[in-house]
């Protein structure tokens, strides 16, 4: 299998998995239960212990949406540590302290991650 082959497998998959979701998200919205969606779970989860999440969110859209042609890390791996080593200390610190986030943190948190995505882990 060449390059271009992976390349259209693993966007069909992307696509069948994001099309799964909606689905399923859609089929929570319309049943009976008040707050099962996922956008409902993922909000509490966010909220509660797992900010880490926002961040992760940030990271994702700085690494898909923002390139940098030159990245402060060359190494891509070194940088996928950094990136990872940040979400362990969010996510420890949220089991720890165990408090909600306030919006402006949500903020902070989200900025944080497109700006490592952005320079330290760039697509390009």
């Amino acid at each position: 299998m060449d390059v271009m082959q992976t390349v259209e497998v693993i966007e069909k998959i992307l696509l069948a998995i994001i099309g799964i979701i909606v689905i399923f998200d859609i089929y929570l919205y319309v049943n009976d239960t008040d707050g099962d969606t996922i956008s409902n779970i993922l909000k509490n989860w966010v909220n509660d212990r797992f900010f880490f999440i926002t961040y992760l969110w940030g990271v994702l859209a700085g690494h898909f949406f923002l390139g940098a042609k030159n990245s402060i890390v060359t190494n891509t791996a070194w940088s996928l540590v950094i990136v990872l080593f940040i979400a362990v200390l969010l996510f420890i610190s949220g089991m720890y302290f165990k408090q909600r986030i306030r919006p402006k943190g949500q903020i902070v948190l989200l900025v944080l991650g497109i700006t490592i995505g952005h320079f330290f882990w760039s697509l390009n």
